[in-house]
């Protein structure tokens, strides 16, 4: 397990009674150790969710993200151009 560097900056908004929407600054910028290896990050991008809800209660129903995150990678002395795009859904579901 590892511990990146990353700090989000969020911006929540009020769409509907059905939708949240979130926006974040991201910076990833510092080292870590990955895998025994030495790493470090010099990458900002941004992260835009959606978050809908149940309009009974209030309550999420399904988170939608998609984070962008574009600088340069450092490992074993070679820096690298990288881009990250993460795409995750949550879908929550009361038992």
């Amino acid at each position: 397990t590892a511990e990146l560097p990353i700090e989000l900056t969020n911006a929540y908004r009020w769409d509907n009674d059905k939708t949240i929407l979130v926006e974040a600054d991201i910076k990833m910028n510092g080292a870590t150790v990955i895998s025994g290896m030495n790493m470090s990050f010099d990458m900002n991008g941004n992260q835009q969710s959606i978050v809908d809800l149940d309009q009974k209660n209030g309550m999420p129903l399904k988170l939608q993200t998609i984070q962008t995150l574009k600088g340069e990678m450092e490992a074993q002395n070679t820096k690298v151009p990288t881009t990250m795009i993460t795409k995750t859904t949550t879908t929550i579901a009361k038992n």
